[in-house]
């Protein structure tokens, strides 16, 4: 079709400005093949050319990507003798796999990767996955069964993922290959169950939460409207949203009747939102879809640029003002200029890996491939400000040490180690001074203790899990009985400390927004209003020395008033004169203060403080002068980490992985009287749960350890001591600054923590500033706002995420901010015990799909990026995808995308996702099984073709000549099931079931035998009796499941289809056919039919298989 193409335009005129994109092709006289694939020819700085070589069997075995400002890159590959399967891939710095191949199937049941570890996969005799073996020579088994009687109602069979040392998982499916229940073994061996509950349209009606075998379930149910499309959704709680459709509107009506309006325009895109403010923002787009301006409601305009190949070369931000940007012709960034035309260059390998970052005020190289085992992993980092880190890995290439230098304290050289246990769980954790932590593990596999590896001494016992998989109860190392209550929606409602150190209820609506909260321990209550957008407006308190806030906003999101600060006002002037409509400008109340900002929205004074910034943005010195006058200086790390922080008071902190939340915080501590005090986090997955100091305090000798107990935001609220006596109580008001513990403010605002600076959400108070440091960004909980602009658009269609300044959409319960970048709503730090020991649903799939042989093809859509292509390749070892992802057209990407979402969303799960769906007759339209399967057909075999080292246009013509077969296959596939439908009913009218009684697992699960003659007749070499048991095929008796019974029942249906007038009303054999001449009769008749049946059966069998079968040889055109 598209054989003797030598350009191709891609244009669009859809928006007023027409743009248009150019590849040109060049091929071989003789063979047709591809030689040349050119982007964008006719320009020098947009010119990409990828040449390609071919074997004797016309297997593309090479690709060498050059173009202008690159150095040439070649990734090849190597078949077997066959010219069948690519056996060897190279990349371009010359590190190759090499893999085996199973011929029947054409699945990979060997890998040897670049540092020679062996990862193996077994099938069975369909070519379905069973057992995954990795370098550690841990396995994976997944075993599939027809179901017995206890599995859910409707199950037809299901799927059991088995891995050493992680909790079993079991899926179980209907007959129309929809998930039914995920059952997951939980912390004390209870099955945790997931359900899903479909309509007679096989739309979702209702999903569990997760729920303990024969506990309550609380669903979520859905309605739908004619068009399939969700007519409400409600919650657990009871909160039920709602949404009306009208044409390219859609209208959300929330639990608190609160409405959002969004209209699209015909091509899909947003074109405004309304809020429920009645404020609205509106998005334009250029010819091929990107975003080109937002507006907000106070018409404020952000302007974005790109060039030819849609990379993003400008941005005019009304708060970070102009910056650019510039690219080489891989669309590799190689310039970044800001507001206040500060430069930062970047430089890559041939995988397209950072190697330099220069920025003016720190120079970053990263290093890769030269550590033992880390062929293809980060090997070093260093900053031109004195940090390098090494990174070493094991024999199986895991990451074992991590070695710091400073250069800048008494230990220059900082070690973290971690250890491994047989199965591949991290066994042990070794910190900077030779502590070494231990991580036990119960017998379903859940981290279960925490404790030293020397000494025994037990720091954490898990008690219970929740069904969600949050810590419901556990025993800290001094005694003291942590208990959290949880309640249907998985939200914190108490938690409960013993000796009295924390007692805390919380109360929610149905929006999940916290509306209050108590405190046994100080007999304090306070309650929370909100807006129509969620927005905290009021606190009152149960303390009468506590007068009751309120809060105040403009439709930008912008704090307008807070009674215990004042009025804010927003008309400061950027230097080109503009008003920066999000950056507060000055406060007058009871703190009266004016705020100055730098071009790229940074706030360089105000408050009592001075800021001096780094290049990228973070600041490098924090000057106060009330209370107390001094200067916090802040040194960064090659990921722009806090590595050192010196205080006014000249103590010097050296920091590594500076977030709580990293599972592996630690600090030393320099002190004015030269006092090293060293301090150790202790944690139960990546929660902290104790702090053990060296010298603290900087008294020589004074080792002291201290228990972390934390609320349901994962602030710390409570430290108690070795003997469980609470030593320090901390409270914070509701934007996170310090207040004392009876919960009434800090009029000094000079309040200080004793044994830990972390604190609010978990982060860094920089006390002596009156700051909380966020890692990306530093916090003013005085002010309620981020004094940095965020650099991220979290919500673009949430008029109140285009305000870059504000804490969290001014809902601190509801969200927090770990990084200073994003917000997350789900803030139980209960859960990240979960997320380390086992997610409770799906685990074993993910770990299975993360398998770029297993589920590879599901991220090929990821592979024609050109941000994710070189990462994905590097990091997985798929070589032969770099180099020419960043040269794939972004349409094929959607089509790749779109058919392995479609196989993902609709085909029997575990088969490769490439697989395409088996028809039910019910889950879709006879149209929709052969459009959805045509295009998963599409999809699979243009990314094989491309990882295989295709050319987009070969691939392109794979893809359509797979689509084709596809639509065969389908239709076949379609008349075949509706031939056993009518099989089955006509078996089922005999009111006595004579021809009922088979064993069989039937065909494609639906549980049915139509195996031999019916009643009544004499036994049949096909099958036996239908009625009666066991099943005989030419003679040899089968069992249920077994082979012979699949060949019979994939059969059964069309055979017996085509010879139905050989049955009565009743679906028996006619009389005239049971003996005689009449039955001799039947039985030629019969046998005439199986050159009919045979074909429509086998093309059944093999249409859920068909992208596959066709994906391995995409060039057979």
């Amino acid at each position: 079709m598209l054989a003797g193409l030598a350009a191709l335009l891609l244009g669009s005129t859809l928006h007023a400005a027409t743009l248009t994109r150019t590849s040109s092709f060049t091929y071989d006289p003789n063979t047709g093949l591809l030689l040349t694939e050119t982007i964008e020819p006719d320009d020098a700085t947009l010119k990409l050319t990828t040449t390609y070589a071919y074997d004797a069997f016309g297997n593309k075995i090479s690709a060498t990507v050059s173009g202008s400002g690159i150095v040439t890159r070649t990734t090849s590959t190597t078949y077997d003798a066959q010219g069948r399967f690519p056996v060897i891939a190279t990349n371009a710095l010359n590190h190759s796999e090499t893999r085996v191949f199973d011929a029947r199937f054409g699945v990979v049941t060997q890998v040897t990767g670049p540092n020679g570890l062996v990862s193996s996969f077994t099938f069975d005799n369909w070519g379905r996955l069973t057992n995954e073996r990795g370098p550690d020579g841990v396995s994976n088994s997944i075993w599939r069964a027809t179901c017995p009687s206890a599995c859910p109602t409707h199950t037809a069979y299901y799927i059991a993922f088995t891995k050493p040392g992680r909790p079993t998982t079991v899926a179980y499916f209907d007959k129309f290959n929809r998930k039914l229940r995920t059952q997951t073994v939980g912390f004390s061996g209870t099955n945790v169950l997931n359900d899903t509950v479909y309509d007679n349209l096989g739309q979702v009606n209702k999903v569990s939460r997760p729920y303990y075998e024969g506990d309550t379930i609380y669903w979520t149910t859905y309605t739908y409207d004619p068009l399939n499309r969700v007519l409400t959704d409600t919650a657990p709680s009871g909160g039920m949203t709602t949404y009306t459709y009208n044409g390219y509107t859609t209208t959300v009506t929330d639990a608190l009747n609160h409405t959002r309006t969004s209209v699209k325009n015909s091509q899909g895109q947003l074109k405004s939102v309304t809020d429920a403010n009645n404020k609205t923002i509106s998005y334009a787009y250029d010819a091929f879809g990107n975003l080109l301006t937002t507006t907000d409601a106070a018409t404020s305009v952000t302007i974005l640029t790109y060039d030819l190949r849609g990379r993003k070369t400008g941005m005019k931000d009304p708060d970070m003002g102009v910056w650019s940007y510039s690219y080489n012709v891989l669309g590799e960034l190689i310039t970044q200029t800001d507001a206040k035309q500060q430069i930062t260059s970047y430089s890559y390998d041939l995988l397209g890996r950072m190697l330099t970052r220069t920025e003016p005020d720190l120079v970053t190289t990263w290093g890769y491939d030269t550590a033992t085992k880390g062929v293809g992993k980060l090997a070093r980092t260093a900053t031109d400000n004195g940090q390098m880190r090494y990174f070493y890995y094991d024999s199986l290439g895991r990451l074992t040490t991590t070695s710091t230098s400073t250069g800048i304290i008494a230990a220059p050289v900082l070690n973290v180690i971690t250890g491994y246990d047989s199965v591949g769980r991290v066994d042990t954790q070794t910190d900077p001074d030779g502590n070494q932590v231990q991580n036990v593990y119960n017998d379903n596999g859940y981290l279960s203790q925490v404790r030293n590896a020397s000494t025994l001494r037990v720091y954490w016992t898990a008690g219970r899990l929740s069904e969600g998989g949050q810590v419901a109860s556990g025993i800290f190392g001094n005694g003291v009985v942590e208990n959290r209550t949880i309640d249907n929606m998985g939200r914190t409602a108490a938690v409960n400390v013993g000796n009295g150190a924390v007692a805390l209820g919380y109360t929610y609506d149905a929006m999940g927004n916290l509306t209050k909260r108590t405190d046994t321990t100080q007999n304090l209550t306070e309650s929370y209003g909100y807006d129509a957008l969620n927005r905290l407006t009021s606190v009152a308190s149960s303390n009468p020395n506590q007068v009751a806030k309120l809060y105040f906003y403009d439709e930008l999101g912008n704090i307008t008033s807070k009674s215990d600060t004042g009025s804010y006002s927003y008309a400061a002037l950027r230097i080109d004169g503009t008003n920066r409509p999000h950056a507060v400008s000055s406060v007058t109340g009871s703190w009266n203060t004016s705020f100055s900002y730098d071009p790229n929205g940074n706030m360089l004074s105000g408050g009592d403080r001075t800021y001096v910034y780094t290049s990228y943005n973070l600041p490098s010195s924090i000057t106060r002068t009330v209370p107390n006058t001094g200067t916090t200086t802040i040194l960064y790390g090659a990921d722009h980490e806090r590595a050192k922080v010196t205080e006014p008071n000249g103590t010097v902190t050296i920091t590594l992985n500076p977030r709580l939340d990293s599972g592996a915080h630690y600090e030393q501590r320099t002190h004015p009287n030269g006092v090293v005090e060293k301090i150790n986090y202790l944690y139960a997955g990546n929660r902290p749960v104790g702090i053990y100091s060296i010298n603290a305090n900087g008294v020589n000798g004074a080792n002291t350890l201290r228990y972390l107990h934390v609320d349901a935001q994962g602030s710390i609220v409570a430290l108690t001591n070795e003997g469980g006596a609470t030593v320090e109580r901390l409270s914070y008001d509701a934007w996170g600054k310090r207040r004392n513990p009876n919960g009434t403010d800090d009029t000094t605002n000079n309040l200080q923590a004793v044994n830990t600076d972390h604190g609010y959400t978990g982060h860094e108070h920089f006390d002596a500033a009156g700051l909380i440091h966020m890692n990306g960004r530093v916090y003013d909980p005085r002010l309620g706002r981020f004094i940095e602009a965020d650099p991220y658009i979290q919500a673009p269609g949430n008029l109140q995420s285009f305000n870059r300044y504000t804490y969290v959409r001014n809902n601190p319960f509801f969200y927090t901010d770990p990084s200073g970048y994003l917000s997350l709503s789900d803030i139980d730090p209960s859960k990240s015990v979960k997320n380390f020991v086992s997610n409770l649903s799906n685990q074993a799939m993910n770990e299975l799909g993360a398998n770029k042989y297993v589920g590879g093809l599901l991220q090929m859509g990821f592979l024609s990026s050109p941000i994710f292509g070189p990462v994905y390749g590097w990091s997985t070892g798929d070589w032969n995808s770099v180099g020419r992802a960043v040269a794939t057209s972004g349409v094929m990407a959607a089509s790749i995308y779109a058919g392995n979402l479609a196989s993902a969303a609709y085909s029997q799960p575990i088969l490769y996702s490439a697989q395409g769906l088996a028809y039910s007759g019910t889950t879709l339209s006879a149209a929709e099984y052969v459009g959805v399967n045509a295009l998963i057909s599409f999809g699979t075999s243009y990314g094989a073709a491309i990882a295989n080292g295709a050319s987009s246009e070969e691939a392109f013509r794979g893809g359509i000549l797979a689509a084709k077969r596809s639509v065969l296959f389908s239709l076949v596939d379609i008349a075949a099931i509706n031939m056993r439908a009518d099989t089955v009913t006509d078996t089922l009218r005999n009111p006595m079931g004579n021809n009922n009684g088979k064993v069989s697992a039937g065909y494609r699960g639906d549980g049915f035998g139509t195996g031999g003659c019916r009643w009544p007749c004499s036994w049949s070499p096909f099958g036996g009796v239908q009625g009666e048991n066991p099943g005989n095929l030419m003679g040899i008796e089968y069992q249920p499941g077994g082979i012979g019974d699949f060949i019979i029942e994939a059969n059964g249906g069309p055979h017996d289809f085509l010879s139905s007038w050989q049955y009565d009303a009743l679906g028996n054999t006619r009389e005239f056919f049971r003996s005689g001449f009449g039955s001799a009769l039947g039985w030629a008749g019969s046998v005439a039919m199986l050159p009919l049946s045979i074909p429509v059966s086998a093309l059944s069998v093999a249409a859920p298989y068909n992208s596959v079968l066709y994906s391995n040889r995409y060039l057979d055109y």
